[in-house]
């Protein structure tokens, strides 16, 4: 297996990992249905598009979480049974995807799912389709099942979710595709709950892993004792590294002269600028989750790419918010365990050490969250992509897109004609928002 600590140093590798890769093949062969769906006939096609049904949407699951998701499948040649947390939904689309690409690496899917929308004892012939779908596959796991509960119920020892999720194992990819912002809501202690996840990851498993977070970037939306301990732990790693600093500087796209003065400036703009607070609360959570991480027994935590774009374009203000700057993120992180080297306070083992000193100074790398944080500032200061922008300069993968959301919503019983005049009245984003 390679050594993921010493492989992500470079820049060139780091965007190598973020570069979507071009489709070989479509991304329905061998995953339709062998049998046409049984829909209610006194029901007509679905023209409730949901935003995820965009192709931006779905080349975030082919370019940025397919990707990231292969390459761990790559390092894990030996694991056959893949599990996935997720926020399905009732299209699925995202498991689709992940069924077909263990499908072409001869491994098994098995997802446990949390979606408060299955409390309704009515499932819709989107969500009757949808399972029809994903288990023709023939990679998902009979013991798959989406909880009709809402993740932070995990922050619960007592509840279904938590006991679940221990009797699940590990897990090699979490989703929290949240189209909300990264906070605590009402009886939602997202914080609480990840750090339940994180709890449970550590104790087992010794494996790389994947989290996926979405999230606005609305700094309304967050909570004040939240956001104040980002700010902390962002100010505090700044007054520890200029390298950290001048990154800071960089997303700011401001110059970098005084620390104090370049922090008061970013709080002032990101309360009106969700771009820049997308990327100021990206680094805060990666902060947030290295702090946890570090802790005995060590993990590191790398953000391997971090996508943003626009909601609210298919409003009637749409226009307006074509204009404006990104107000939601997509972000993925890879942790990977730290290699500890056993010490001999006896000395016994001075003749070998001796001779393998300088291969344990490879192997066994400390774990640093200055460093790491360093990194993490540079990542998103270099490489955050405006996907509705990238879309927008790229007609034949736009195309594409469409045409694949078009045929994976049409067998899931949707509207083919309604929803390409739902994506035309799309406004085209034309150019970049710092």
């Amino acid at each position: 297996m390679t050594d993921y600590n010493s492989q992500i140093e470079s820049h060139d590798e780091i965007s190598a990992l973020q570069e979507p890769q071009p489709a070989d093949r479509s991304a329905l062969e061998g995953i339709l249905p062998t049998e046409a769906p049984k829909h209610d006939p006194a029901e007509s096609p679905s023209k409730a598009f949901k935003p995820w049904h965009l192709p931006r949407k779905q080349h975030v699951r082919q370019a940025q979480w397919s990707n990231a998701f292969a390459k761990l499948l790559d390092d894990l040649p030996d694991r056959q049974l893949i599990k996935y947390l997720c926020l399905p939904g009732e299209d699925m689309l995202d498991v689709e995807s992940f069924a077909e690409l263990c499908k072409s690496k001869e491994r098994r899917l098995k997802y446990l799912g949390f979606d408060q929308s299955m409390n309704s004892e009515h499932r819709s012939n989107q969500r009757i389709t949808a399972e029809q779908i994903v288990h023709q596959t023939s990679v998902i796991d009979e013991g798959s099942q989406v909880l009709p509960d809402n993740f932070t119920s995990i922050a619960r020892t007592t509840s279904i979710g938590n006991r679940h999720l221990r009797d699940g194992g590990s897990y090699d990819v979490v989703n929290l595709d949240l189209c909300d912002a990264f906070t605590t809501h009402v009886g939602e202690p997202t914080h609480a709950a990840i750090l339940e996840l994180l709890t449970h990851q550590t104790h087992s498993r010794g494996e790389p892993w994947l989290l996926f977070i979405t999230t606005r970037s609305n700094f309304d939306l967050l909570q004040k004792n939240e956001t104040e301990a980002y700010t902390k732990t962002i100010s505090d790693n700044a007054k520890r590294s200029t390298v950290f600093v001048q990154h800071l500087a960089t997303v700011a796209d401001e110059q970098f002269q005084d620390i104090d003065k370049l922090l008061e400036s970013i709080q002032k703009r990101i309360h009106h600028d969700t771009c820049l607070c997308g990327k100021w609360l990206t680094i805060g959570i990666g902060k947030w989750l290295l702090g946890i991480s570090g802790q005995v027994p060590s993990w590191r935590v790398d953000l391997l790419s971090a996508y943003a774009y626009r909601s609210g374009l298919l409003t009637d203000a749409g226009a307006t918010y074509a204009g404006e700057p990104p107000n939601l993120f997509s972000l993925v992180f890879r942790f990977s365990k730290i290699k500890q080297a056993r010490q001999d306070p006896t000395g016994l083992d001075h003749q070998h050490h001796s001779d393998s000193a300088a291969e344990q100074a490879v192997e066994y790398l400390p774990f640093d969250e200055v460093k790491l944080a360093e990194k993490l500032a540079r990542t998103v200061a270099v490489h955050t992509k405006d996907l509705d922008l990238e879309m927008a300069n790229d007609p034949t993968t736009y195309n594409r897109l469409c045409e694949e959301c078009e045929s994976m919503l049409s067998v899931r019983y949707y509207s083919k004609s309604d929803y390409r005049e739902w994506i035309s009245k799309l406004p085209q984003v034309v150019a970049p928002i710092n």
